[in-house]
């Protein structure tokens, strides 16, 4: 399993395993309309030369205590389902957050099933 940074020739693909992995479009969307922003880090997770998972972090502003604070979102989290509680989603996690790490954000907070995280 590799973990690394989305390339622009992987946004189908990424589109793709949100839409399965959700079974909707709403997180494919909401990747597409943020993507591109300053500050946002998508990652993929690849095994077999096939990308099966997507982890997407972007900058928040949470209250009146975020003016201080640099936070970043964790949401989505996709993998397909043919590919789910494999672990996958946890090594995109570990691994986004060691890439996030010297960023210079502060705090990360999560959107997402408790049972999960």
């Amino acid at each position: 399993m590799d973990i690394r940074t989305e390339n622009p020739e992987d946004i189908e693909a990424v589109r793709n395993i949100n839409i399965a992995a959700f079974g909707r479009e709403n997180e494919a969307n909401l990747v597409d309309q943020l993507r591109g922003i300053a500050s946002t880090f998508s990652f993929v997770a690849v095994q077999c030369d096939r990308i099966v998972g997507h982890l997407f972090f972007s900058p928040v502003v949470a209250g009146k205590c975020s003016s201080n604070l640099s936070i970043l979102g964790l949401a989505p989290v996709a993998v397909l389902p043919n590919y789910q509680r494999q672990g996958i989603g946890t090594l995109l996690i570990q691994q986004g957050l060691k890439e996030c790490g010297g960023s210079g954000f502060q705090a990360v907070v999560v959107l997402g099933h408790p049972d999960f995280y």
